[in-house]
């Protein structure tokens, strides 16, 4: 009888070792699919934090371009310019209406120059300190131009950007010679802009009747 039920308890044993693995190994596979599911959520949530800082990112710069507002025209004459002694030029902040600007070597214009803003040859400049939204400046200078002596005049430079005292984009200018004395020079911008340089880097000193500031309609 003891011989019997060994021989039954074989043939058992043999067929539980054939079912596979125990059930020790299963949650294991279990955990490395649980694994798998996370990481695919992760980088899930990662692309739809990328996507979503690109957005917010356009949105940023849509609403930077939108916050630039068109203002009333303008304009700075000599009597913007506070009077200081012949031939020493400002450097300083002034004020016009609710405008503030920086001038670099730029006095008010005397003698045969009365009733101009006089900048200096090379290095002087004028720019604002405050946002604008103007599209379009014009300036009238007086025409110094003498033949043979002075055959060239001043030739004014209008850059344009979004910080403070730009320096790299140049405004396109338009030049009509009014046959009084006069040349009106008018620099178009590709937009309204916030903040723009007009700078005399030429060779002879400038003299403004007028720097008009508004838009191109």
């Amino acid at each position: 009888m003891k011989k019997s039920k060994l021989l039954f308890l074989l043939p058992l044993s043999a067929l539980l070792f054939a079912c596979g693995p125990s059930e020790s190994e299963r949650p294991s596979q279990s955990h490395s699919g649980e694994e798998s599911e996370s990481s695919l959520s992760e980088s899930s949530s990662e692309s739809k934090e990328t996507t979503s800082s690109i957005e917010e990112s356009e949105e940023t710069k849509t609403e930077s371009s939108s916050e630039i507002e068109e203002l009333e025209p303008f304009s700075i004459s000599r009597d913007d310019i506070p009077p200081s002694e012949q031939s020493s030029y400002l450097s300083q902040d002034i004020t016009i209406g609710e405008h503030t600007f920086y001038v670099e070597n730029v006095q008010q214009g005397n003698g045969e120059y009365n009733g101009t803003i006089q900048m200096r040859k090379e290095n002087s400049f004028i720019y604002n300190k405050t946002p604008l939204g103007h599209s379009q400046i014009t300036i009238t200078l007086l025409d110094t131009r003498e033949e043979p002596y002075n055959p060239i005049m001043a030739d004014l430079t209008v850059y344009y950007g979004e910080a403070e005292n730009p320096s790299e984009m140049e405004a396109e200018v338009a030049k009509e010679e009014k046959g009084d004395g006069t040349v009106v020079c008018t620099y178009k911008l590709p937009s309204l802009s916030r903040y723009v340089r007009i700078a005399n880097e030429s060779s002879r000193a400038g003299y403004a009747l007028s720097i008009e500031f508004g838009t191109d309609k």
